[in-house]
């Protein structure tokens, strides 16, 4: 973790990106939910999401801050040069930026560079958060005109965490009989009470109070329409058990 300290803006604006992305459902589309959140508070000109696996390299969902010029059969260039990214030869590091591993002279020198971002010379910097999916890798790679800040790269490391946890969650429970469907804090709390914790536990593990946390437990009840917290354990644990990996594609 870096030494970097955040000012005291981006922290508030870190706290209430997490809150929000704790508070709100996203279980249809969980890395929409993410790229927001990098949207508000790391500033970058372009982003893609790759799945990184043992078959190589596939993109799934670019988004453009700017005009940035890049190749219609993106997808298929893509997987072809990226390799030559040395972000990529180090995708297992939860967050890193571009210009702790190469020069932008070293950088521009590469089929990635060329084939992508030839036409936009004024691309800088890359840098990238990684999270765990079956099979391999999610990576939300970022792109700007200037180079990415400690802060910034501290920020991504802050989230990591946050991001592998609602992933895992949201493909935990892809199919929880849960009526509208739960939100991840709300995801948080139960996958607690089904390891068996209590109230006042819980509330020490996610940082809240416990009034706050019997409030969520007794939303979770309503949303699986069962009466005890047993039922509802049993809930979470039936959405555990394997039945195939999830699609987090658009």
């Amino acid at each position: 973790m870096s030494l970097t300290r955040l000012p005291a803006i981006r922290l508030q604006n870190f706290n209430e990106a997490l809150l929000s992305l704790y508070h709100e459902p996203h279980d249809q589309d969980p890395v929409k939910a993410l790229m927001n959140v990098l949207l508000q508070i790391v500033p970058h000109a372009w982003m893609s999401v790759d799945e990184i696996s043992r078959n190589g390299i596939a993109s799934h969902r670019a988004e453009h801050n700017r005009a940035i010029w890049w190749p219609k059969d993106h997808a298929e260039v893509l997987t072809a040069v990226a390799h030559t990214n040395p972000l990529i030869a180090v995708g297992f590091l939860p967050a890193v930026k571009l210009s702790d591993l190469c020069t932008l002279r070293e950088f521009r020198q590469t089929a990635y560079f060329s084939d992508f971002f030839g036409s936009s010379p004024s691309l800088r910097d890359q840098a990238a958060l990684v999270v765990k999916v079956p099979g391999g890798r999610l990576g939300f790679c970022m792109s700007h005109e200037c180079p990415f800040s400690a802060e910034d790269i501290l920020l991504l490391e802050l989230l990591q965490p946050h991001f592998q946890n609602i992933l895992n969650r949201a493909r935990q429970y892809l199919k929880l009989p849960a009526d509208p469907p739960l939100t991840p804090r709300e995801r948080e709390v139960l996958h607690w009470l089904a390891e068996g914790k209590r109230d006042a536990e819980i509330a020490a593990i996610v940082q809240a109070k416990e009034r706050t946390v019997k409030q969520h437990v007794r939303a979770i009840l309503h949303k699986l329409s069962v009466e005890t917290r047993t039922a509802a354990a049993a809930a979470a644990w039936r959405a555990r058990l394997p039945q195939g990996g999830p699609n987090f594609h658009p």
